[in-house]
């Protein structure tokens, strides 16, 4: 034990704890940034102690080596962890800044190819292999915030300028867990007849490649059986929107996707296109139909 926590052997291992530190913060993987960095600091106390067990400087010497000590390695713990804490702040606006850019582009991509022909299809098989885990959509429900508006959106009362939320769950239905589990999606109010399912889906699965690949290793690992959620929103919605929702010549469209991967590095997608009959009907007896 002696050895293990001498000044030679621990500045190594410090060095090398915080080297992953640093690297896997590039990786966007906070959380084991956060276990090193503790780790490195616990690592250096415990030398802190050993030291002052075996050295000769007089008691109150060392009483004050070791307090100062163990102040600067809790201070330079503390700018670590905020400083991990400031980058996932970032990297979390930065993909809510993303999910908002990504809905206003399909949004308009959507409303540019309304009646072109789906044929043409991007998504591409996926084989997933067979005992490995995949993700899949659950369901989905309009999220309110404010219970002062509750009655007024469940009876379809929209205002300009008001966002529409949903909230979606997926869940791993596989056998063994998958990583990096990300999702995304929008609300987006077209003609239901002008965009067929394919179409739809194509779309967001555009969007799902670029947003995998720009944020990789920002997601969460999902356990066998495990569920999580997320939030889909629109833009604002326009005078123009809400009377074509009165009227029943546009629905609101909901389109959700996300990504994973398996143990060996292999991403995999997934997506779903939905419609509602809400706002002409109130919440309660609305109904979703695939798209």
């Amino acid at each position: 034990m002696e050895w293990l926590l001498s000044w030679e052997v621990s500045s190594v291992v410090v060095g090398i704890l915080i080297t992953v530190a640093l690297t896997v913060l590039t990786l966007n993987d906070f959380k084991i940034a956060k276990v090193c960095f503790c780790i490195a600091a616990a690592y250096t106390a415990a030398s802190v102690f050993m030291w002052e067990s075996h050295n000769t400087l007089p008691e109150a010497e060392q009483i004050g080596v070791g307090v100062i000590a163990l102040f600067l390695i809790f201070l330079l713990l503390l700018v670590a962890l905020r400083y991990t804490d400031r980058k996932a702040s970032l990297k979390a606006q930065e993909e809510k800044l993303f999910a908002e850019e990504l809905a206003k582009k399909l949004a308009e991509e959507l409303k540019r190819i309304e009646g072109a022909d789906p044929s043409k299809s991007i998504e591409e098989q996926q084989v997933i292999p067979k005992d490995d885990g995949f993700v899949q959509f659950e369901s989905r429900e309009i999220a309110i915030e404010k219970k002062e508006d509750e009655q007024r959106i469940t009876e379809g009362n929209l205002r300009i300028g008001e966002i529409i939320r949903v909230r979606f769950t997926f869940a791993n239905r596989g056998t063994k867990p998958v990583f990096d589990c990300q999702s995304w999606g929008t609300v987006v109010c077209v003609d239901p007849a002008k965009n067929p399912g394919k179409q739809l889906r194509d779309v967001m699965l555009r969007g799902i490649k670029v947003g995998y690949e720009k944020f990789k290793h920002s997601g969460n690992d999902l356990g066998a059986g495990i569920e999580n959620f997320n939030f889909a929103q629109s833009t604002p919605l326009t005078k123009d929107e809400i009377d074509g929702l009165r009227t029943g010549s546009i629905r609101i469209h909901l389109i959700l996707g996300g990504a994973w991967s398996n143990k060996t590095g292999d991403q995999f997608f997934w997506t779903n296109a939905e419609w509602t009959n809400w706002p002409q009907v109130t919440l309660d007896k609305s109904f979703w139909k695939g798209a």
